[in-house]
């Protein structure tokens, strides 16, 4: 089926991956009349999924994908496609069976009893109201004991389709399970993405938490949704958050926010009693009836951050539970917080895994041209992680010295933005904008090893118009960023002031990693 049209009349196609892979050309027939030659963006054997683009023409329409979360078993669906090579498309009808993930081949599948048959597959399974909610797949005749069985058909979830299609789209080719292709299965680090996702979360009068799974399976990754307030506080008590890093029935963190303002952060591990790992109240919580809040959490390694409405409010400590694990939206965590027959409504639920840039460890050569000496990633990105650590080049009795590191470089040499240590135990942040002198800037001071062949490590954080800036593992700025330019290059430097580095001498970087949160 056509998924997006560009306008200049360029289509994109999901199908199965099973339908084309056999194929040395494939040709699309639309709307059982003009046929199309096809070119393979990418494909996905284990999903079972493939894009690819045709062109041209005017009257392409993309198909509209339904709220894979509201679906329910029960609901009546339609299966679309041209079983056993009929020349005209064919339309069935059943209802939805079951929906659960295929965590093996890291898909959602909706079981359907709408009759599904060679020619059905790459179909849309669609509703009543014409949204697609599946991708038609595969039918069991016969159960491994032999016996024979109806009405077992399967379709991928859109949810799955729309999490695997931007991959897709720019070229990604993942073999079946165990036999990888040449670019195979992305890499921990490689920027795969979930969303994004609108839905709602029923209260249910039955003592759990309510949920919706991105079906991943991630350490790193940063999380992102719009919670809408499901009713007035005098109406009853509301929570709503993300359950991340979910292993098994009973492991998991969760982070969220109540109705009184509160947010909190509490983990389990493996049982149904949760710690409390930290709680607070925040003034950037939206307590009101018709009000919405914004949160996003991220995850890298044992650390974690979370904002609420754009504001930072607190670092997490992941060192507890498990490394990895699902993404969810969440609500009803505590006692008595879902009012039944209520709802928690949620817009762009989006999971995403950082993007690993590069790590790279050199020397910076102290040069006597008034020239700040750097090492350039040579990348362009907007919001990331960036940590590095750097030695003294020489003691404060020989002289001053500078370090940091400088982002969104985005035109010339005197355009970025740049945070930076000193050898009088200050720190800076500034914009420069086509001048050597900071357009905007703010400084103070902060807890250094100023010993000769001392170390220091800085880790900056940046999201949109927020920066955090870590030195030695403690906050020592939350920064406004909202000046200078909005993506660029990342690099490593010293000598950004005058006076700050010695002919001769050289300042060694050490480790210096980046990760795209774009």
């Amino acid at each position: 089926m056509i998924v997006e049209v560009d306008g200049a009349g360029r289509a994109v196609v999901v199908t199965n991956h099973h339908v084309i892979e056999d194929g040395s050309a494939v040709t699309v027939v639309v709307n059982d009349v003009s046929r199309y030659p096809a070119t393979i963006l990418g494909f996905d054997a284990t999903k079972d999924l493939a894009a690819l683009r045709i062109c041209c023409s005017a009257g392409f329409r993309a198909a509209t994908f339904g709220d894979a979360a509201a679906l329910r078993v029960g609901d009546s669906v339609f299966a679309m496609g041209y079983p056993l090579g009929i020349a005209q498309a064919s339309v069935t009808r059943g209802v939805v069976s079951r929906i659960y993930p295929e965590t093996a081949r890291g898909r959602r599948l909706v079981q359907t009893d709408a009759p599904i048959n060679p020619g059905n597959s790459g179909g849309p399974l669609f509703t009543l109201e014409g949204e697609v909610v599946g991708i038609n797949t595969e039918v069991i005749r016969e159960s491994e004991s032999g016996t024979s069985v109806e009405g077992f058909g399967f379709a991928v979830s859109a949810a799955t389709v729309r999490q695997a299609l931007p991959a897709l789209k720019q070229g990604s080719q993942v073999g079946p399970v165990g036999t990888p292709t040449a670019t195979a299965i992305p890499r921990r680090g490689s920027g795969r993405s979930f969303g994004p996702m609108d839905g709602s979360l029923e209260h249910e009068d039955d003592g759990f938490i309510e949920t919706y799974s991105a079906d991943v399976e991630l350490a790193e990754f940063t999380a992102v949704a719009t919670f809408e307030n499901p009713y007035d506080r005098s109406v009853g008590g509301w929570d709503y958050g993300f359950l991340f890093r979910r292993s098994g029935k009973d492991g998991f963190h969760i982070v969220g926010v109540t109705d009184d303002g509160h947010w909190y952060h509490d983990v389990r591990e493996g049982t149904s009693e949760s710690t409390d790992l930290d709680r607070g109240w925040s003034s950037a919580v939206r307590t009101g009836r018709d009000d919405s809040n914004e949160l996003r959490i991220l995850a890298s390694g044992e650390r974690g951050w979370f904002f609420i409405n754009g504001v930072f409010v607190a670092d997490l400590d992941l060192g507890a539970g498990a490394a990895t694990g699902d993404v969810l939206v969440s609500t009803g965590y505590f006692n008595d917080n879902a009012v039944p027959g209520r709802s928690t409504v949620y817009r762009g639920f989006t999971v995403r895994e950082p993007r690993f840039v590069a790590e790279e460890s050199g020397q910076l050569r102290h040069d006597d041209d008034d020239q700040i000496e750097a090492f350039h990633m040579r990348t362009s990105v907007g919001d990331f992680i960036a940590a590095v650590e750097f030695v003294n080049p020489y003691s404060r009795n020989v002289g001053a010295w500078d370090y940091g590191i400088a982002f969104r470089d985005a035109t010339g040499p005197n355009d970025f933005h740049a945070v930076v240590v000193d050898s009088d135990g200050g720190w800076d942040y500034f914009v420069r904008e086509a001048d050597t002198t900071p357009t905007y800037r703010e400084s103070g001071r902060v807890a250094l090893n100023l010993q000769e062949d001392g170390t220091n490590s800085l880790l900056l954080l940046v999201l949109g118009d927020a920066a955090l800036l870590y030195v030695n593992g403690t906050l020592v700025a939350e920064l406004d960023i909202g000046q200078g330019a909005e993506m660029g290059d990342i690099w490593a430097g010293t000598g950004f002031f005058a006076g700050k580095e010695r002919a001769g001498s050289v300042t060694e970087y050490r480790d210096f990693s980046v990760w795209s949160l774009d």
